[in-house]
């Protein structure tokens, strides 16, 4: 089998074209701090996408008009993990709802379906990775850890 290998940080570059758009709307402020390069994780760029995209747009969402509202995505070697963060100064999630969060039908929106997190849960799983997620009232963390 051929080695598939993705570099997160221009997933995450291309990912933003798309999702600055929504930001601007929304008033967020989108910073990064990618230190990958050109390391690859063993993942499709649909997987990685697909986790990536989910967590921006969720970290987007929930960063609100408030002043300042921000989202700070972050990749960096950690071992040999590549890890990825993304933080949002939104209003964190209810704790009773945080240890839930990767379950399928769980959400904090109103018209939210609760499979996004679930799906990307799933997906970090298959490429044997960890997501976490810490929450409180001054935001929320995800953090992605992928073995290399």
């Amino acid at each position: 089998a051929t080695h598939i290998g993705v570099a997160p940080d221009r997933v995450v570059d291309r990912l933003l074209h798309i999702l600055m758009h929504l930001a601007r709307q929304r008033g967020v402020q989108v910073n990064t701090e990618l230190h990958l390069g050109k390391t690859t994780v063993p993942a499709t760029d649909a997987t990685l996408s697909e986790i990536l995209f989910n967590l921006i747009k969720n970290a987007i969402e929930a960063a609100t008009q408030s002043e300042g509202s921000h989202v700070l995505i972050t990749t960096e070697l950690r071992g040999s993990a590549a890890v990825f963060e993304i933080r949002d100064n939104g209003g964190g999630i209810d704790s009773e709802l945080q240890d839930r969060i990767f379950l399928p039908f769980v959400t904090g929106k109103q018209d939210g379906t609760g499979l996004g997190l679930y799906l990307v849960g799933e997906r970090v799983r298959q490429l044997n990775g960890k997501i976490t997620c810490t929450s409180d009232s001054s935001g929320t963390v995800f953090e992605v850890m992928l073995p290399l």
